[in-house]
């Protein structure tokens, strides 16, 4: 028994060698020689998910950051940052210089760690994330409050993020990504953060994230001065965001439709006047729009009252001192001016200053319409009392008369002496309806009848 045990155990060490050596072998070592310092894949080398980085220089890697440096090669050293990451599902880098005094606090532990996830790094390839990984974080820096434009400069392959297949959060801050690899955003994620890392416009990528997880975005600190994009996938994107996080940057004009948004913040960009689309937000609960040049705002009492509604935590910066319409009214941390009759919570005391002007022009208006009736049905008494005096001017006695006999106001008196055929045909011919007057022909034809030649006396008399 003892020799089959042994040669098994034999067996058994070569097998796991050889996976080793196997698993050694495909990994791609130091070989980027445009780079110093790699976060790439390391292979068994690290424990699965951690992130490793390898250095051209043994020189370069730090064990300030109390993660070990270990010698692969004579020119390739490679680290494991295991700290931090340990937290199940999660991967997590801080692109910066390491110091003995860098330590984190575990948020579900409340316990300090020994090492620190930090390294210089310049490059990101070929990494392999562990199956489980459903948050990663990349910082320039130790801390996401640094000043904007403090950036660090990163190399990032396309398709950086392929392999975490499962991945929800997506955070990189303080990184110049003014251009954005091919496929580098994954469609997986439902939080997205892109925090100062020098956009100037919204990532055209977003339209790929179109009717997929995606609810919050926060494109904080970068230099954007409009979020209105002419891809209509990407504004398909922001339609389906809860969250929107778009504070300090460059925007002058905001006028983008977001039905699903609840917290908005807009703080500290260039606007000058409050974007009346945020009205059409009906499931807006949050909004921050303080540290822009909105010196006044006037609303209606609807548009108040939705103000009304918001958090407490939301802030408008605004006072309206001196309101040119309107009742100034406190709403939030700012005073606006409501420009109909707002609700009686608002402390005015009264109805406003522009529903007064409202009821009297109301009541001028009313006045005006009486006074118009009036003189019409004055005018049609006088005109039926006087009978029709058209004619009594020269001028109009070659309209008056015609039109005079046309609606029946006048009608000739055809002479005694005439035929009864032409009285007949006078009368029929005097018609007011016309359908009942005879044609031309037969009129010809009547005349022509009777023999007569000469025009009868007709003498013409009202009626």
């Amino acid at each position: 028994m003892r020799p089959v045990v042994l040669w098994a155990l034999v067996l058994g060490g070569a097998s796991a060698a050889s996976s080793s050596s196997s698993s050694s072998s495909s990994v791609s070592w130091c070989s980027n020689s445009t780079a110093s310092a790699v976060l790439t894949y390391c292979g068994s080398s690290c424990s699965t998910g951690d992130p490793c980085v390898q250095y051209t220089s043994s020189s370069s890697c730090s064990e300030a950051s109390r993660n070990d440096c270990v010698k692969h090669s004579s020119s390739c050293t490679y680290q494991c940052l295991d700290a931090y990451n340990s937290v199940a599902k999660k991967f997590t880098v801080f692109v910066k210089d390491p110091e003995s005094s860098d330590v984190w606090t575990a948020s579900d532990s409340g316990s300090s760690a020994a090492a620190f996830p930090s390294a210089e790094i310049d490059t990101v390839s070929g990494v392999d994330y562990a199956e489980a990984t459903r948050n990663i974080q990349i910082t320039g820096f130790d801390d996401t409050n640094v000043e904007k434009g403090s950036l660090k400069s990163v190399a990032f392959d396309d398709d950086t993020f392929s392999t975490a297949t499962v991945l929800e959060q997506l955070i990189l801050t303080n990184l110049d990504l003014g251009s954005l690899p091919t496929g580098f955003l994954p469609t997986t994620v439902s939080l997205l953060t892109l925090e100062n890392c020098n956009l100037a416009s919204l990532p055209t990528q977003l339209g790929n994230l179109a009717n997929k997880n995606l609810v919050t975005l926060n494109l904080n600190k970068n230099t954007m001065t409009s979020i209105t994009d002419s891809d209509s996938s990407v504004t398909e994107t922001l339609q389906s965001l809860t969250t929107l996080n778009l504070t300090d940057n460059s925007i002058a004009t905001f006028d983008v439709e977001l039905p699903s948004i609840t917290t908005l913040d807009l703080s500290d960009n260039k606007l000058t006047e409050f974007p009346s689309v945020i009205f059409n937000m009906t499931n807006l609960n949050v909004l921050n729009i303080a540290g822009n040049s909105i010196s006044s705002l006037t609303v209606t009492s609807s548009q108040y009252s939705f103000l009304r509604k918001l958090s407490s935590e939301s802030t408008l910066d605004v006072t309206s001192s001196a309101c040119t319409t309107g009742t100034a009214t406190d709403v939030l941390d700012s005073v606006v001016c409501v420009s109909d009759e707002a609700s009686s919570s608002s402390g005015s005391g009264g109805s406003s200053s522009s529903s007064s002007t409202l009821i009297i022009v109301i009541v001028v208006l009313a006045v005006v319409v009486v006074l118009g009736v009036g003189g019409f049905f004055c005018y049609r008494r006088r005109v039926k009392n006087r009978g029709f005096y058209l004619s009594n001017t020269p001028d109009m006695v070659g309209v008056a008369t015609p039109h005079s006999v046309a609606v029946g106001k006048l009608r000739p008196k055809v002479s005694d002496t005439c035929p009864e055929i032409i009285r007949r045909l006078t009368h029929e011919c005097l018609q007011y309806d016309p359908s009942l007057r005879p044609s031309a022909a037969r009129v010809l034809q009547t005349l022509m009848a009777s023999s007569l030649v000469r025009r009868p006396s007709v003498s013409l008399a009202a009626d």
